[in-house]
Order: C-alpha cells, then sequence, then structure tokens
C-alpha cells in the first residue's frame, strides 16, 4: 500500500473533508494530512530526523499552536515511512498575472479591439521572462523538500471563481483580464511552473480541468459551501470565500493526484485510469 502524506495550508481543507466524507477517495492508499493554517505552516520546517512541523523557537501565538495539536494530534508529522509527499495550496501568482494582463497589451495574446490604440505594449518574449521569474518565485521556496529524498507533488492553489465576473461589476480587473486572454496567460503560466518544476526536481499539479470554465476561472459550483481547515469553518452557499474551495473541488484534487501518483509508480498497469488534471 502506498503511504502517502499531503502536507499545507488552508487549502487542506477540502481535500481532508473530501476524503472524511468519501473514504473510497483513498484508492487502498494510507493517506495522512498534516498542517496548519497559513501563518502555522509558513513557520514550520523540516527538522534532520525528517520531521516536518513546529520546533524550536517558532513565533506562532498559542492559541494557533493549541489549533495545530487539536487538528492534526501534534505539532509535527514523521516523513520517513512516507512514499510520496504532497503539498497542498502552493501560491502562484494569479492576481500578479492579471494585474499584468490589465496594464499591458501582450503581443500575440491580447486582442487589438481589447488593447485599444494607447495601450502599453509587452512583446512575447518579454511576457515569457515574466511567467518565469513568476514560477521560479512561487517554487524557490520550496526546495527543502528535495531533502526528502522522495517524490514530492505542490498542488497550485484554485484559481478563483468565475463568480468573480459573471456576477461582479462590469470593467474589475478579473473582467478586463478575462477579456485580454487570461484562460491562454494562465495556461502558459501554469506551463512555465510545470517546467520550472521539472527543472527543480518537483512535480507541479495543476488544478483539474473539469474544475475550471472555459474563462480559465474555477466553476461556480465548485465554490459554493467552500471549506476552510479550521473546524466548523465551512463556508455558507451564501458567504463568498474567493480563495477556497468545497468538497467536490477536494474529492476532484485527490483523484487527479492518485491517478497521477499510480500512473507513474505503476506505469505498465492495466487498470490505470486516464489522468483528469489539465
Amino acid at each position: 500500500m502506498t503511504r502517502l502524506v499531503i502536507l499545507g495550508n488552508s487549502h487542506l481543507g477540502a481535500l481532508r473533508a473530501a476524503l472524511r466524507d468519501e473514504p473510497a477517495l483513498a484508492q487502498g492508499t494510507e493517506i495522512a494530512f498534516f498542517g496548519g493554517i497559513a501563518p502555522v505552516f509558513k513557520a514550520m520546517t523540516l527538522g534532520p530526523d525528517l520531521r516536518f512541523g513546529l520546533f524550536g523557537p517558532h513565533g506562532v501565538a498559542e492559541a494557533n499552536v493549541e489549533q495545530t495539536k487539536k487538528l492534526f494530534g501534534g505539532t509535527s508529522i514523521d516523513l520517513n515511512k512516507a512514499d510520496t509527499v504532497a503539498i497542498a495550496g502552493i501560491a502562484w501568482h494569479v492576481w500578479p498575472l492579471i494585474d499584468l494582463l490589465d496594464r499591458y497589451a501582450v503581443d500575440g495574446l491580447t486582442a487589438t479591439e481589447e488593447a485599444g490604440d494607447n495601450a502599453l505594449r509587452l512583446s512575447r518574449p518579454a511576457f515569457d521572462a515574466v511567467l518565469a521569474a513568476l514560477a521560479e518565485a512561487s517554487l524557490a521556496p520550496f526546495g527543502w523538500t528535495r531533502s526528502l529524498g522522495k517524490p514530492v507533488r505542490l498542488l497550485l492553489r484554485p484559481v478563483p471563481p468565475e463568480t468573480l465576473i459573471t456576477e461582479g461589476k462590469p470593467g474589475t480587473r478579473p473582467e478586463r483580464a478575462t477579456r485580454r486572454g487570461f484562460a491562454q496567460a494562465l495556461s502558459l503560466l501554469e506551463h512555465s511552473l510545470t517546467e520550472t518544476g521539472a527543472r527543480l526536481g518537483l512535480g507541479v499539479v495543476v488544478q483539474p480541468a473539469q474544475t475550471r470554465a472555459a474563462s480559465g476561472w474555477t466553476l461556480a459550483e465548485y465554490q459554493r459551501g467552500a471549506v476552510r481547515l479550521a473546524p466548523g469553518a465551512r463556508a455558507a452557499p451564501a458567504q463568498k470565500d474567493n480563495e477556497h474551495m468545497n468538497t467536490a473541488y477536494g474529492a476532484a484534487c485527490l483523484t487527479d493526484l492518485l491517478t497521477r501518483i499510480t500512473a507513474e509508480t505503476h506505469p505498465s498497469g492495466p487498470d490505470l485510469a486516464p489522468i483528469q488534471g489539465g
């Protein structure tokens, strides 16, 4: 049986809740979750004995330490017995990309009628260089995972929901970015992240394709009832949480991740399902 440890921040919530509600999602894999809300997870480090968690003078508020203990039964986890490790909730500069599309007309990406005669122009090589820099900045903090000596996969945070453009006011940054090539730009950034990850020895897992609208944004059905990591933090349908997604999204991500792991572990097996992610 493959032993998988999924580390992460508040974005663990959707994956953890999905597995709790539907244990069969594990597909025979032994899965353990560990992490904490953003300030807690950011303070966690890898110890010399391959334990990951809070050590020494970490500076985390005591209330958050206690919350972590309640969530995971302790403040560290032993990664020695894990066959593979994943980290959920990787920030990847979607909003800087939106700002870029809002300020510049990118050659070959922004339609002429959307750019306008007086728009600032950005060449495609310059745009590609920006994407490479964003990818490097997103993944560089996880170089420590190479010390684990086992496969590591980084699960990118979900793109905000399409309700930002379908229910928002006209003329917002997201709405303008959508008209100026957001979906294609997003795909190019994901490609840059995947290439950078391969160079750094990190497996980058992009958002499952079926959870995204043609516009590039996450389908609204995966945002309603968003789940956070903290107990009782499931958002009501009427509430707006543009960062976290629900258990249906968590289930899609778990299925995609485990299918990838199975395909890489048993590439010639007869029962492999097709990879669902983009």
